[in-house]
């Protein structure tokens, strides 16, 4: 049997494999403080059942581990230890290869198959600090345009599932007078290498927007945000691993002066997934306000939201943090989180129609 994280997304330190026990942490690599994101390959384990343990931290979610053949489609093992520090999988006889992860990981090759899949050209935002190709798309045509980013910190996958279901219906049914930009991978070399991407040193992608960018995918953004009318400012995120807020789905506010049009915009937001049984739920009632818990105003802002809300033609800077793993009524699976898209979608379809 092997153990390894040489794949895209991998990140895994073993720390011992004594029988059918592994003791496991996660590689926080270059992140200020601690973590929780995990995801590692499993060889020639066919038939046995495996323990796998991160001895005292919480790095395993309600559902036990994500699990996939190909590094691709997941599904939750539902084998987790009400510690949440261990989980435990019986291979089949004919599962030579098994790839398991914090959550159900959302990877490179899946947005170039929805980008085939709507007819989009991939286009190239920047190189990165690691010599890749940060990949963009753009669609329709206006005098107004929507920005929606992705993966500000590498390990929050879900946002990728959303803003499928926002591509797909967006692309479906074209705001009128708008064009649609799309950023899914800001931190593309943490999505490919596995970082954690929150709280990276010296700061992370979503911290490098007030001053000069250190990194070329934020330098690239702000260029297009000077060179186009966007009215629109979507920033889609997950939160803290779990428990209380960190288990639903909620929009973290920037600013006390733009709570109006927040509720108005999540107003429409919550009546659609209310609507859409197969949606993941939005409520209003559970958004992050400004100077509660975490999310203390800075002067100057430093965030994606908080440098472009100040922007004049600014009329609706929103970030969407969508939880890992969800509430046992709701539990986080990729077709709800499309399916929320979905909805998040038909939301600003409404907002650019009824004129916020």
């Amino acid at each position: 049997m092997r153990i390894d994280s040489g794949f895209e997304g991998g990140n895994i330190n073993v720390l011992s494999i004594q029988g059918d026990d592994v003791k496991l942490a996660v590689d926080l690599r270059d992140t200020e403080g601690d973590w929780f994101y995990w995801a590692f390959r499993v060889y020639g384990a066919g038939g046995r059942t495996l323990n796998f343990d991160f001895i005292d931290k919480k790095r395993v979610g309600y559902y036990g581990a994500a699990v996939s053949a190909d590094n691709y489609a997941w599904r939750w093992s539902e084998t987790a230890d009400d510690t949440y520090t261990k989980f435990t999988y019986s291979f089949d006889e004919d599962e030579n290869v098994v790839y398991f992860c914090h959550d159900m990981r959302y990877g490179t090759l899946r947005f170039y198959a929805l980008a085939d899949r709507l007819g989009l050209p991939v286009l190239k935002l920047a190189k990165s600090e690691r010599g890749r190709d940060v990949p963009y798309a753009r669609f329709g045509e206006g005098s107004e345009s929507v920005l929606i980013a992705a993966r500000h910190h590498a390990c929050e996958s879900t946002g990728n599932y959303v803003m499928e279901g926002i591509l797909e219906e967006l692309h479906k049914n074209n705001i009128p007078d708008m064009s649609v930009i799309v950023v899914p991978f800001v931190d593309m070399d943490g999505v490919v290498d596995g970082d954690q991407g929150k709280n990276r040193k010296p700061y992370d992608h979503n911290r490098d927007y007030a001053d000069k960018s250190i990194y070329a995918s934020v330098a690239a953004i702000r260029k297009i945000v000077e060179s186009e009318n966007i009215v629109y400012f979507f920033d889609l995120h997950a939160p803290g691993h779990f428990s209380g807020r960190h288990d639903v789905c909620h929009n973290v506010r920037i600013s006390e002066e733009s709570d109006g049009v927040h509720d108005r915009f999540g107003g429409y937001f919550e009546e659609e997934t209310k609507k859409d049984v197969n949606a993941y739920p939005y409520h209003v009632l559970n958004d992050l306000h400004v100077n509660v818990e975490w999310n203390i105003r800075t002067s100057p802002p430093r965030s994606f939201t908080g440098v472009f809300n100040e922007l004049p033609q600014a009329r609706l800077c929103y970030g969407l943090e969508t939880p890992y793993f969800g509430k046992p009524e709701s539990i986080v699976n990729k077709e709800n989180l499309v399916a929320m898209g979905h909805c998040l979608a038909r939301s600003i379809i409404r907002a650019k129609r009824e004129g916020l």
